[in-house]
């Protein structure tokens, strides 16, 4: 469906050479990264906690007056690091989740072009019973892809705004 390939594109990725095993990898690689990165931050930031209170310099008072301005900083690395790349993980996620569907939706329809050639094949010797039988499988088979692509659509509409501001 065109909305799929649409927001492929729009994540940066190509249909079909994209392959969600690795956009997966990477998603989790990211989020896995994300919270190790928070951990040692906040080891890191009581470390200087526990420093600055049980000493007195003024090379610590320039620290501490250096640290209370570094994180202040709403656009600071060290503040965009750690939110961020969990942030990125889930965007790979989602466009994994994206190249499957791609993938299932490409499956389907060859499963509906076999059904709709077995009909013309065999309608004569399967008799209307038999072809309505298919044809009701067909109609399922369509309204399932089409429920499953209306999820995905509207599980990806806050990733591809948020992708849109990047």
């Amino acid at each position: 469906p065109t909305f799929l390939i649409k927001a492929a594109a729009a994540l940066g990725f190509k249909w079909p050479e994209s392959d969600e095993m690795e956009l997966f990898r990477i998603g989790k690689n990211y989020i896995a990264s994300g919270i190790e990165y928070m951990k040692i931050r906040g080891e890191v930031d009581e470390a200087i906690k526990e420093l600055l209170s049980n000493n007195e310099s003024d090379g610590l008072d320039a620290f501490d007056r250096f640290q209370r301005r570094l994180t202040s900083l709403a656009g600071s690395h060290m503040m965009i690091s750690g939110t961020s790349a969990p942030a990125i993980g889930v965007a790979y996620l989602a466009a994994g989740g994206l190249v499957l569907a791609l993938k299932v939706h490409a499956i389907m329809i060859l499963i509906e072009a076999a059904i709709t050639m077995a009909m013309q094949a065999f309608g004569a010797v399967l008799g209307p019973l038999g072809v309505g039988a298919l044809a009701a499988k067909l109609a399922a088979l369509r309204a399932q892809l089409e429920g499953a692509i209306r999820a995905v659509e509207t599980a990806m509409k806050p990733v591809l705004k948020v992708a849109e501001q990047v």
